[in-house]
């Protein structure tokens, strides 16, 4: 195991609590959409704020991860003969 593993490790844990977080907010945000929808200018503000959510911090935030999880995948192929990672696997799939 190279010794920046552990460093690709670490990224790619903050890179998924990003990328969750941004999952959690986005529907409080769909939701305040949905009971402002009459008043325009707190919907063209909450349509900037989904906006840059999803294109600032989600979508960067799952590459990363996604990316880093492959790096460590590479660099750990015995990781792909384990059950849970196959169900890890499938639930990134889903998501």
């Amino acid at each position: 195991m190279p010794a920046y593993y552990l460093w690709i490790k670490a990224f790619h844990v903050i890179a998924v609590i990003a990328w969750y977080a941004g999952l959690f907010y986005i529907f409080r945000l769909y939701v305040y959409h949905v009971q402002k929808r009459d008043e325009p200018a707190v919907t063209a503000t909450l349509e900037v704020m989904e906006r840059r959510l999803l294109r600032g911090i989600m979508m960067p935030a799952m590459i990363v991860s996604v990316g880093l999880g492959a790096t460590m995948l590479y660099l750990q192929p015995a990781l792909l003969t384990m059950p849970w990672m196959h169900m890890k696997l499938g639930a990134i799939v889903f998501l």
